[in-house]
């Protein structure tokens, strides 16, 4: 069974980083996802929210984004501006079962590029 192909796009912070609810690094993955979508690509953020809790909410640094539409270069740029904004952080990039953790800006645009071209994968009735 084939099924629309999704890329999930997940920012993984370095050490070095504020904390991941910390306004500056939430105020940075607001700025890559106001991007994004002002280019006119659907993507959907991951949040945390919980309701009355004591932690504070906002995006994981997980992003979704249908392949069932061209997501030209800005993906793939905004994605290496924010993995050379600081030392040690990674991009990881899955499509159906294959994950991939990236550590330089060439290898993510070229892996984008890559899964750019898909619009479906097999899937099994359990996924």
């Amino acid at each position: 069974m084939e099924r629309a192909a999704t890329l999930r796009l997940s920012l993984i912070r370095s050490l070095t980083d504020d904390e991941i609810f910390g306004f500056n690094y939430q105020l940075e993955l607001k700025r890559f996802f106001s991007l994004i979508r002002a280019s006119g690509i659907r993507m959907n953020a991951v949040a945390l929210t919980a309701a009355g809790a004591v932690i504070n909410s906002g995006f994981t640094g997980e992003f979704v984004i249908p392949l069932a539409q061209p997501i030209g270069p800005v993906l793939g740029r905004a994605a290496c501006a924010w993995l050379q904004g600081r030392a040690g952080r990674t991009v990881r990039l899955t499509i159906g079962n294959l994950e991939f953790n990236v550590g330089a800006p060439d290898d993510l645009d070229a892996l984008i590029q890559r899964f750019a071209t898909r619009t479906s994968i097999a899937g099994d009735d359990n996924t």
